[in-house]
């Protein structure tokens, strides 16, 4: 198990540098014995790598669109799967007709990148057919993740 799932990044920082972090271990045993320190290795590569970065699309379906909506949104998902900057990927749907698509990034060029690719191509192309108003698209900031 990698540790950085287990330890957040405030406790990593509040401790300062992550390669000489020490957590006390206690023995769980009747035996009364002093509890002892050891360190712990914390996958350093994850950490740091932490996703941060994602959009945020709400669609509204016109009455009657519904199920061509939900129907686009499912056909993206191979687009999806071949954007290697895209982390993660969701297809939603909130209500009958409110919809939307979340997506990660671990950097900003992937999340220009999916916002100019393929998807949103064709979201924006069939807009005006399917969309009772103009896509709400939102940029946001990943705060914690698991």
């Amino acid at each position: 198990m990698c540790w950085h799932c287990v330890l957040t990044p405030g406790l990593l920082e509040a401790n300062g540098d992550i390669d000489n972090l020490v957590i006390p271990l206690h023995n769980k045993s009747k035996k009364k014995q002093n509890p002892h320190t050891t360190r712990l290795r914390i996958c350093k590569l994850n950490y740091k790598n932490m996703i941060t970065l994602g959009l945020l699309a709400t669609l509204e379906a016109k009455p009657g669109k519904e199920a061509e909506v939900e129907a686009f949104l499912k056909s993206a998902l191979p687009l999806a799967q071949n954007e290697p900057d895209t982390v993660n990927w969701y297809a939603i749907k909130i209500n009958a007709s409110t919809f939307g698509i979340f997506d990660t990034f671990n950097a900003e060029e992937g999340r220009q990148a999916h916002l100019n690719g393929p998807i949103a191509t064709a979201l924006m192309a069939k807009a005006d057919e399917l969309l009772a108003k103009p896509p709400v698209i939102s940029s946001v900031e990943i705060l914690a993740f698991k």
